[in-house]
């Protein structure tokens, strides 16, 4: 978004899309070289290795969550997918975040189930066909979640103290339905559900309209519950450990719904993989790579737009009108378009004007140089 404020009326606000063509054609590079040879990984097992399954197997098992992983509640994509939004997501804000996780999820299974036998009409036994049956079912899916760089807090002093994902969106009747299972405290969604009103803070984070997007109208009853999430070690006032290594959840800035406890996960590690893809040395944020491109494109749009007022200027260049000698003057309201014809009073002198041009313009040589 550039700042056209110093812009005069009918100059030019022409915006060259170098950076975003920019951004598809590294990502579509790289994802066309992690992905075009076939098999862009391996696994190796140790030697004296006593597993009961082979590397390839391990491997097309791995396949299996990579090609169907779930990336939000209800939606799912392929690692390939992922990887390429995660450096889109690096390229222009610095971080690439992404929330290696699980969930239960609903699967169907169908199976084939033989058909039961008859008595016809004629009182003849005869098979009923074979029918296909859907079974419905939850399985642990492997989650990878793309993390909006804006809603992700890390320890600022970069010792990694902790991590905070914040400003996750879900719906009320998934947090329940979490609370059912044990995940979230049951009594803490229960006031959650009692005192529950929408806001909107419009300072977290730029509207869709502000990013070029369509606004969308988001339904009165989707009523939508804000989650933190806190994984780390919390210390009180005084500097002292209260709890080492934990997880806890808060909603709405209000309801402790998940209280401090161990990381859940067999290796008690954070389940955030953080990728700088410019690294700066002693900081958190690192750097964007397009952020010095975002200012060359910023200078591209101001020669440019030069070169076009040039271009308009030595095709109209600046008009003096005497209006007093028209026969009409209500037929130069709208301005004088090209290849117009202006009825004149008889009382204008022969060879007078009463339309010249008395400034042209041209494009700038060194401009076209530059650009």
């Amino acid at each position: 978004i550039q700042d056209w404020s110093h812009k005069q009326e009918g100059q030019s606000r022409e915006f060259l899309p170098k950076v975003p063509v920019a951004v598809e054609q590294f990502v579509g590079f790289a994802k066309r070289a992690l992905t075009q040879f076939g098999a862009w990984y391996e696994v190796e097992l140790p030697r004296g290795s006593r597993s009961a399954i082979s590397g390839t197997t391990i491997r097309s098992l791995m396949n299996c969550y990579l090609e169907h992983l779930m990336v939000a509640d209800n939606v799912r994509s392929d690692f390939a997918t992922q990887m390429t939004d995660t450096l889109k997501v690096s390229a222009l804000e610095s971080l690439g975040i992404i929330k290696i996780h699980g969930a239960m999820v609903n699967s169907r299974r169908f199976h084939v189930e033989p058909g039961d036998k008859t008595i016809n009409e004629a009182g003849e036994q005869e098979d009923v066909p074979e029918q296909l049956v859907a079974v419905e079912q939850k399985e642990w899916n492997l989650k990878h979640s793309l993390v909006d760089p804006k809603k992700y807090y890390p320890d600022p002093t970069g010792n990694g103290l902790y991590e905070i994902h914040g400003d996750i969106e879900k719906d009320l009747h998934v947090v329940k339905q979490l609370a059912r299972e044990g995940v979230y405290d049951m009594r803490a969604v229960k006031r959650i559900e009692e005192d529950f009103k929408e806001t909107e803070d419009a300072n977290k984070a730029r509207s869709p309209h502000e990013r070029g997007h369509t606004e969308t109208i988001k339904p009165s009853f989707r009523k939508k519950v804000i989650l933190d999430e806190f994984w780390g070690t919390i210390v009180n006032a005084s500097g002292d450990i209260l709890h080492e290594n934990v997880l806890c959840t808060i909603a709405n800035d209000k309801y402790v719904i998940r209280k401090p406890e161990p990381n859940p996960f067999w290796h008690g590690e954070s389940p955030f993989v953080v990728i700088p893809l410019l690294r700066v040395p002693f900081s958190v944020w690192h750097k964007a790579l397009m952020d010095h491109a975002v200012q060359i494109n910023f200078a591209m749009n101001e020669i440019y737009n030069l070169v076009v007022d040039g271009g308009i200027s030595a095709v109209w260049g600046i008009k003096q009108l005497r209006i007093d000698d028209l026969d009409d003057p209500g037929q130069v309201t709208d301005g004088v378009p090209q290849g117009a014809t202006l009825a004149v009073k008889n009382s204008l002198p022969h060879g007078q004007k009463v339309l010249e041009t008395v400034s042209e313009g041209q494009v700038p040589t060194d401009s076209m140089a530059v650009l």
